[in-house]
């Protein structure tokens, strides 16, 4: 997701929460306080679930309406290694040695899994893919 939708989602959490908050109180400042802790956590855990190999979005709508649970939640659970490796593929930071299949950086010149001879490849400019990752 681009910059400016997750902008746009952290706004509208911001929103739905601080409203929710504030209108059974009706105490506007205790809902703002409730609005900017809500988006916190939830911009929180979905950038953590982005460096476990898992999408920004569902995670951030996951935290939005259940932040402790959430954290805790991502917190624990381990990283798709899978969907890393594709990230780690498609930005070219990283390929799969000729004769073992492991991945190695780019530029190594020896697999360091199997000692074989690789060519170098030169690493493109670090450009982030599209989060296209299943959760």
């Amino acid at each position: 997701m681009e910059a400016l939708g997750k902008i746009a989602l952290g706004a509208v959490v911001f929103l739905l929460s601080g409203f929710f908050t504030a209108g059974p109180t009706g105490n506007l400042g205790f809902g703002l306080v409730v609005a900017s802790i809500t988006t916190s956590m939830a911009v929180i855990v979905g950038n953590a679930a982005v460096t476990r190999g898992r999408q920004w979005t569902p995670w951030m709508i996951y935290a939005a309406l259940l932040w402790p649970v959430a954290l805790i939640h991502v917190l624990v659970i381990g990283k798709d290694e899978a969907a890393l490796e594709k990230t780690a593929l498609q930005t070219g930071a990283l390929r799969k040695c000729p004769a073992c299949a492991e991945l190695i950086k780019a530029e190594a010149s020896k697999c360091r899994f199997c000692g074989s001879a690789v060519e170098p490849v030169q690493a493109p400019a670090a450009t982030p893919p599209a989060q296209d990752v299943v959760v």
